[in-house]
């Protein structure tokens, strides 16, 4: 049964992430998923990832929404990373972005509770192998809440969704938002999945 949930991963040490929209959590799910599958690859053919597609599609703990009656507009119901910005950490001077460190990040989602659960008690980490040692999980923190934040917050956009599937959406006239060219479901990186959105501005805050 899908409920409304929050979700908090605490880190270890302090982070800097690339930029304002990751990690996405249906990424990270889907990463852990292909992990479990024994079908992750580093350099997957178009027909490993189809493959894996439908395996993640199975697994994945998260609803899956439609922006419109057309299924081909499906996404995971899923928000933007959450998280304030740290001023003070010890990552170094001029070897990081200063305005994206961060300790502790937050998503928003419709899933199934107890799916989420057993699945995060695999995720130790957040990236890929190569970055683990600088992204370790100290805790998660699953919370089912009375609100649906993974789209909409305080009627302030929560993630990215392509153009196309806002433009008659009158909230869009009343909040502030960036467009920009991304990778708006997973995977992320098929030209198929990559179009102009509109992006959350509001998911960041500042100490």
């Amino acid at each position: 049964m899908f409920c409304n949930i929050k979700i908090v991963a605490s880190l270890f040490r302090s982070i800097a992430l690339n930029d304002n929209w990751t990690p996405n959590l249906d990424g990270i799910f889907s990463y852990q998923i292909l992990f479990d599958s024994g079908l992750l690859k580093s350099k997957p053919t178009i027909e490993q990832i189809k493959a894996g597609s439908v395996v993640i599609k199975e697994n994945m703990p998260i609803e899956i929404g439609y922006f419109t009656d057309d299924k081909t507009s499906w996404y995971c119901k899923t928000s933007s990373p959450y998280y304030t910005l740290q001023k003070a950490h010890n990552l170094g001077v001029g070897a990081i972005k200063p305005w994206r460190v961060t300790s502790e990040i937050t998503w928003y989602c419709r899933a199934d509770l107890e799916k989420i659960e057993e699945l995060l008690e695999r995720i130790q980490y957040l990236g890929k192998y190569k970055t683990m040692s600088h992204s370790g999980i100290k805790s998660w923190l699953v919370q089912e809440i009375k609100e649906d934040y993974h789209l909409w917050k305080n009627d302030k956009l929560s993630r990215p969704v392509p153009c196309i599937y806002l433009q008659n959406d009158k909230r869009t006239l009343l909040c502030d938002y960036r467009i920009k060219d991304w990778g708006w479901r997973y995977p992320t990186y098929l030209l198929d999945n990559q179009t102009q959105c509109y992006m959350p501005i509001h998911n960041i805050s500042h100490e």
